[in-house]
């Protein structure tokens, strides 16, 4: 059967169309990478009130594979040791079609052998001031960072939602530093630390509702692991001596009299001060 002229037009515009969609979803899954990239900065800048940096996203759609790789935090206004954490590599594993959806569901974040600084200053560390930072944007903390977005950011609750299901931080080392070290660090290490469920609804049951502002999700893994890394540091600070004091001596080459001493007190003086936050 022919195919009459108005069909004819029918038909074209709807191809059409079709091409000029396929070509919009080509063009927007192209840039994912770059729209990722330019999240983390953001976001995590805020989140933290730190720099953060990240060289490279590579982004599959289809695969529902993503890696980060180079991600930098940066030190809070006030300490020098170059950063907080060095990334290497992110692997983010996620639900394909979520990303199109309301609620983004992440199934697993992978960190392995990430680099971790602990300084400690007069009266606090990077990790102490990052940790307050944090606080303004979980519930616990009130909330407050959330409820007040960023300018030319949309209100929490109404852009997308992410779940994280599982997040694993693993196979990283904490160097301490303080000036006492002549810019040398005492190797820490940091046991793994792991996160279930972030985002998802109460009643497991109940998938209404599941899902929280990408803010907040930042907000929440970063706390747990820079509880982690708090906990670690202190409890090492709590143990320098014998071995601990001469490690200590041995990465300044013995030339300062008194550095164990000298270095729980400065350390403590900072831990002290450093409360570390409630798991979320």
């Amino acid at each position: 059967m022919a195919l009459t002229g108005k069909a004819k037009k029918i038909l074209s515009v709807v191809g059409v169309v079709v091409v000029l969609l396929v070509l919009a979803l080509a063009i927007f899954v192209a840039s994912l990478g770059g729209i990722i990239k330019t999240g983390i900065e953001t976001v995590g800048s805020r989140v933290t009130k730190c720099k953060i940096t990240v060289e490279d996203v590579d982004f599959s759609l289809l695969r529902g594979k993503l890696a980060i790789t180079n991600l930098v935090v940066g030190n809070p206004d006030g300490f020098n040791t170059a950063s907080a954490f060095e990334l290497g590599q992110v692997k983010v594993s996620l639900v394909p079609s979520s990303v199109l959806s309301n609620t983004v569901i992440i199934n697993e974040v992978v960190i392995d052998g990430p680099k971790v600084t602990y300084e400690a200053g007069l009266g606090n560390s990077n990790m102490g001031t990052i940790q307050k930072n944090i606080a303004a944007f979980l519930p616990a903390g009130g909330g407050k960072e959330v409820a007040k977005p960023a300018e030319g950011e949309k209100p929490a609750g109404e852009g997308k939602k992410i779940i994280i299901d599982h997040f694993l931080f693993d196979n990283a080392q904490i160097n301490l530093s303080v000036k006492l070290l002549q810019g040398n660090a005492l190797p820490v290490p940091l046991p793994k630390i792991e996160a279930n469920g972030i985002g998802r609804a109460k009643d497991a049951g109940d998938a209404e509702g599941e899902g929280i502002a990408a803010v907040e999700a930042v907000a929440i893994v970063l706390n747990r692991v820079v509880a982690g890394v708090i906990t670690s540091a202190t409890d090492a600070i709590a143990k320098l001596g014998g071995a601990g004091v001469d490690a200590v001596k041995g990465a300044v080459g013995g030339a300062v009299e008194g550095v164990g001493s000298g270095l729980k007190g400065l350390l403590k003086r900072g831990a002290d001060k450093t409360e570390a936050p409630a798991a979320q």
